[in-house]
C-alpha cells in the first residue's frame, strides 16, 4: 500500500471515530487534519495509539490576528519490511553514509539492522483563541514535543497545559512580549530604541540604536 492509499484508509478511519474531525489530502500524500481545541489531546493520542504516529518532528504556529493562532503539529509513522518487536531500525541517512558496508548489519545482540520508511504523514492543525491561548501539552505522548512547545510559548505566547517545564527557551525571561506575533512591532518598547531593555551599541554606532535606525 502507497502513501497515498494509506492516507485515504486513515482519513476513513479518523472520520468513522472522530466525525467532528475535517481532513484533506495534500498532493504530496500527506494527510491534514483540523481538529477542534477540546479534542485536541484525545485525537493526538489516537493518533499515537491506534494509527502508529510514534514520531513528532515538529510544533509550530501561526498568528491570524485578531482572534486565533494556528497550531500546526507534524507527526510520522515509520516501519521497515518484515518489521518485528525485536528490529533494530536505521535512518537512510545512516545508510546511505556506511553505503555497501550497511548490508547485513546486526547489533550486538544479532537482530537484523534495516532502514526505516516513512509509511504515514499526517499534519494536525488546532485553532487556538487569542484571548486564552491555552492548550494542553502532548509532552506526555511525545517527549520531544517538551522544547517545541516552550518555542511555541516562548516566541508565540501559547500556553501549554500539563507541560513539565514551560518557560522560554530562545529569550531571557524578561523580554517583552512573544516576537513572532503579528502584534509585536506595535509595543511602545519596540518602537523607541531608548525604552528597549536591551541595549545594542553596534561598533560604528553609539546611542544604542540599531543599523538603519
Amino acid at each position: 500500500m502507497g502513501k497515498a492509499e494509506r492516507a485515504s484508509a486513515m482519513e476513513a478511519s479518523i472520520k468513522e471515530q472522530f466525525p467532528g474531525v475535517a481532513t484533506e489530502i495534500t498532493p504530496r500524500g500527506e494527510l491534514v487534519a483540523r481538529v477542534s481545541p477540546g479534542g485536541y489531546l484525545d485525537f493526538c493520542r489516537y493518533l499515537r495509539d491506534e494509527q502508529g504516529f510514534k514520531f513528532l518532528s515538529m510544533i509550530t504556529a501561526v498568528d491570524y490576528p485578531p482572534d486565533r493562532f494556528e497550531l500546526v503539529l507534524y507527526l510520522d509513522a515509520y516501519g521497515a519490511s518484515g518489521d518485528a518487536p525485536a528490529m533494530q531500525v536505521m535512518d537512510t541517512r545512516t545508510r546511505q553514509e556506511l553505503g555497501p558496508r550497511s548490508a547485513g548489519l546486526t547489533t550486538s545482540q544479532g537482530t537484523p539492522v534495516m532502514v526505516a520508511a516513512t509509511l504515514a504523514s499526517i499534519i494536525v492543525k488546532c485553532d487556538v483563541p487569542h484571548d486564552h491561548p491555552v492548550i494542553p501539552s502532548v509532552t506526555p505522548l511525545w517527549p520531544t514535543a517538551n522544547w517545541h512547545e516552550r518555542e511555541v510559548y516562548d516566541l508565540m505566547g501559547i500556553k501549554f497545559e500539563g507541560h513539565p517545564d514551560l518557560r522560554r527557551i530562545l529569550l531571557p525571561d524578561w523580554f517583552p512580549g512573544h516576537p513572532l506575533r503579528k502584534d509585536f512591532t506595535s509595543k511602545p518598547a519596540l518602537r523607541e530604541p531608548e525604552a528597549r531593555p536591551w541595549p545594542v551599541v553596534w561598533p560604528d554606532q553609539k546611542d544604542g540604536r540599531e543599523p538603519g535606525e
